[in-house]
C-alpha cells in the first residue's frame, strides 16, 4: 500500500517501539535503524541555502526503530540511493537551466531545480521509507510504511494511527 501511516506524539514523549522488524514484522529483530530529523521550519530550509546559518545548531530529534539485519541493509541502501537520485535531479535541473538560459536569473535556476525535484517528491510520497520522522515544535510524526506496525506503535504510545 502506498503512502505512510503516521502517528503523532508529543515531542517530549519517548516512543516505545513494538518488538518487530519495522519492514518485515519478524519477531525480536537484532538491530535498530536510526532516523534523525531537524525541526521543519522556514529557518531550517534557509539553512540549506545560506552558509552562515550552518553555524547555528539545528534542533534535532533522533529515534531508533527495531529492524532485522537483512532489512536494515536494504533500507540503508535505499535511503542512500534516494539521496543520490534527489541530488542528481537538482543538479540536472540547474544544469539544464544554465544551458537553456545562460543569462537567466537565479530564480530561473531555482525554478528548474524545483521542477526537476517534482518526480522525486512524488515517488517519495508513493514509495515511502519503512520508517521516517517529521518534527515540528510541539510534536513528532512517526511515519511507517506498514499500517499494521503503525497501529501497534500507536497502541503502545497512546497515540492514533492516521
Amino acid at each position: 500500500m502506498p503512502w505512510s501511516t503516521d502517528v503523532s506524539l508529543p515531542r517530549d514523549q519517548t516512543p516505545l517501539f513494538p518488538d518487530h522488524c519495522v519492514v518485515c514484522l519478524v519477531e525480536r529483530p537484532e538491530r535498530t535503524i536510526a532516523v534523525t530529523q531537524a525541526t521543519a521550519s522556514v529557518f531550517g530550509i534557509a539553512r540549506a541555502f545560506i552558509w552562515f546559518l550552518l553555524l547555528i545548531p539545528a534542533d534535532k530529534v533522533k529515534a531508533q526503530a527495531p529492524i532485522c539485519p537483512r532489512c536494515r541493509r536494504s533500507e540503508l541502501a535505499s535511503r542512500w540511493w534516494w539521496r543520490v537520485i534527489g541530488l542528481g535531479l537538482v543538479a540536472a535541473g540547474i544544469t539544464t537551466s544554465c544551458w537553456l538560459y545562460p543569462a537567466g536569473g537565479k530564480l530561473m535556476m531555482l525554478g528548474f531545480a524545483i521542477a526537476a525535484c517534482l518526480p522525486w517528491i512524488v515517488l517519495r510520497v508513493l514509495l515511502p521509507p519503512a520508517f521516517d520522522l517529521t518534527v515540528s515544535r510541539r510534536s513528532v510524526d512517526y511515519e511507517f510504511r506498514s499500517s499494521e506496525y503503525a497501529e501497534e506503535f500507536a497502541e503502545l504510545n497512546g497515540g492514533e494511527a492516521i
